[in-house]
């Protein structure tokens, strides 16, 4: 029974161990997450009328605990006033961030987009 229980322990103790992502590896995996904007069919619409190419945006965004993205802005970038109101839209409609780490929670980011690359 005590090897069951040590054999338990030691287990759920290693998996808690590794259950926190990095700090760099949840940055990596919220710009995977906010990438799909370059894609998303009206963004893609709204650069092909710009004559630049390609089209640079630099985004801040925050991440709430929850995941939800708020306090979306187009800092800076060759985008019109029109295509930066559909990235911000886009970023709206995207699905909250998973699995927020516990050590992190609310952040602020800030990604360079590159839209009809």
């Amino acid at each position: 029974m005590r090897a069951t229980f040590a054999f338990f322990f030691l287990l759920f103790s290693a998996v808690a161990g590794v259950a926190e992502e990095s700090k760099a590896d949840y940055i990596k995996r919220v710009r995977e997450h906010v990438d799909a904007v370059r894609y998303d069919r009206i963004v893609v619409q709204a650069a092909a009328r710009l004559p630049s190419d390609p089209k640079i945006a630099d985004v801040t965004f925050r991440i709430n605990s929850d995941g939800s993205i708020t306090n979306v802005k187009v800092v800076k970038g060759n985008v019109s006033a029109e295509l930066a109101r559909y990235i911000a839209q886009a970023f709206a409609n995207l699905p909250r961030v998973k699995n927020v780490p516990k050590s992190i929670g609310a952040s602020q980011f800030q990604v360079q987009l590159a839209i009809g690359v």
